[in-house]
């Protein structure tokens, strides 16, 4: 069960003790609290990253892969707030995946896999600090919202 739908459950059981105005017992079971996946799927992140002043720097790729290494979908990129001091795109390609090794999928960091590449390139001759955010949507319905601070040299 999702964090939003575990929320709305809660929330049902509330408003309906208060609108009958005494306590009427209502069966509440008790969400089994969040894996360290539905956490890390659904955090907000800031990420500290570095780029050489107009040069195309890769910042992060998007991987969505089931245990057998086959591609569960492509994630879908949104930028929220672009950078003022360049720009960022995103392209289709291929990368290796970090898995960590006790993940099921950790056999296929030994090889390329269908990824969703973001990059920045700032302005020429630009130097100093820039922000952008960015939502992915991944094909499992995960959402990742992501602030890059983005030191620029």
């Amino acid at each position: 069960m999702r964090v939003a739908d575990r929320l709305i459950a809660i929330l049902a059981a509330a408003q309906l003790v208060l609108s009958v105005g005494c306590a009427v017992p209502v069966k509440l079971e008790h969400p089994a609290p969040l894996t360290p996946v539905e956490v890390e799927a659904n955090a907000e992140q800031t990420l500290i990253k570095g780029a050489p002043s107009g040069e195309k720097q890769k910042m992060n790729d998007f991987i969505g892969l089931n245990p057998d290494c086959t591609a569960t979908g492509v994630p879908k990129v949104t930028f929220v707030s672009p950078p003022a001091h360049g720009t960022m795109t995103v392209e289709r390609g291929e990368d290796y995946p970090n898995y960590p090794k006790d993940n099921a999928r950790s056999a296929c960091n030994t090889r390329k896999v269908p990824a969703v590449l973001l990059y920045y390139q700032s302005m020429p001759g630009y130097a100093g600090n820039d922000m952008a955010v960015i939502e992915v949507l991944f094909p499992a319905g995960n959402l990742r919202h992501q602030t890059y601070q983005i030191t620029v040299r």
